[in-house]
């Protein structure tokens, strides 16, 4: 291999890209950069009063044409607004066998109601498992039979009356 002495000959290194990693780091780095909704001053000060009313009864709409950042927006103004506000409770609704229009409410402080369903679910499988073998115990195929055998014997003349009419 010849080596070339010209003042314009280009190296190896010459040849591929030159990358700078500090520049690629600092055009990568998104910290402390929020959403803009270019155009969405009204939409914005639209939610932020929405939000402010603090009051039951106040609800939230929002419409516009597809894909214009709408679930964007909402979603970060309401996750903004959430931080700064404390945790709701969890409110767990129970049926009400007397008036099920009405159904009964327990009041959990927030993370309980994730900790009442996995006890809840626990115990049904408990009971699944242990219903089953409470009616297969003999001593409670022994009171079944035991029950059942006088209505037996007191239906059968009705039920040979009952058969023999005209």
């Amino acid at each position: 291999m010849t080596h070339n002495s010209h003042k314009y000959a280009l190296t190896a290194e010459h040849l591929g890209p030159q990358l700078h990693k500090k520049l690629i780091q600092q055009a990568l780095d998104v910290t402390g950069l929020s959403s803009t909704f270019i155009g969405q001053d009204r939409a914005k000060a639209a939610l932020n009063f929405a939000i402010g009313m603090d009051m039951p009864g106040y609800n939230l709409y929002v419409m516009g044409e597809p894909a214009l950042g709408r679930y964007t927006l909402v979603q970060d103004i309401l996750q903004q607004a959430a931080s700064e506000k404390a945790t709701p409770d969890d409110w767990c609704y129970i049926n009400n066998f007397d008036d099920e229009r009405i159904p009964g409410t327990l009041r959990l402080v927030p993370g309980e109601g994730k900790v009442l369903v996995k006890k809840v679910e626990a115990l049904i499988d408990e009971l699944l498992d242990t219903f089953p073998a409470a009616f297969d115990n003999p001593g409670y195929q022994r009171k079944k039979k035991a029950i059942h055998q006088p209505l037996t014997i007191n239906t059968k003349p009705l039920l040979l009356w009952w058969n023999a009419r005209p």
